[in-house]
């Protein structure tokens, strides 16, 4: 139970809009992002306060799953599995746009096109990133007195191997970065 001197739903709200309000920085990796965010989730948490568990998702997966009328075991694994694609999802958007854009939209579009292929976990989202091989696009053009200059970012997770075992990713380097 959260015990603190601070007001309990100002707590939940404060570390709510801290999650909303990160996201990948054009110079931040993709782990340095993960772990950022699962630490912002596990502070929501630590307060007391759920997230990816609206109802609305919770009978979403329930019928995704053929499940009219849930036990309990049902409804929480139900919570659970809709908690997990919540994560997976925020974590997707709050991706650095200009690298991950075009990853975004082929997951909206195949979406629109009856094919739902949004990873359902926060480990799925991040092998997804890791080894998503997109166009580059990481040039800008901006004007400057009439003349254009092209800026090329580096694209550092391109090299990057992950094996993925009972939700710890693991990195070539061998050190494991922990997804909760």
């Amino acid at each position: 139970a959260y015990e603190s001197k601070q007001y309990p739903y100002l707590a939940v709200f404060t570390g709510i809009k801290s999650l909303y309000s990160n996201y990948q920085q054009s110079y931040t990796t993709v782990d340095n992002y993960l772990e950022s965010f699962t630490n912002l989730v596990q502070v929501i948490e630590h307060c007391g306060g759920n997230f990816g568990t609206h109802p609305t998702l919770v009978d979403y997966n329930l019928k995704a799953n053929n499940i009219a009328s849930p036990d309990p075991t049902q409804r929480a694994a139900a919570e659970e599995n809709s908690k997990e694609a919540y994560m997976a999802t925020a974590f997707l958007c709050g991706l650095n746009k200009e690298k991950y854009q075009e990853l975004l939209n082929d997951l909206s579009n195949t979406y629109l096109a009856g094919r739902d292929e949004y990873p359902k976990t926060l480990v799925d989202s991040y092998n997804l990133v890791i080894n998503w091989r997109g166009q580059k696009n990481n040039t800008r053009t901006r004007l400057n007195d009439g003349i254009n200059f092209s800026n090329f970012g580096e694209d550092q997770e391109q090299d990057d191997f992950v094996n993925i075992n009972k939700g710890i990713i693991k990195k070539k380097n061998g050190m494991p970065v922990k997804c909760y």
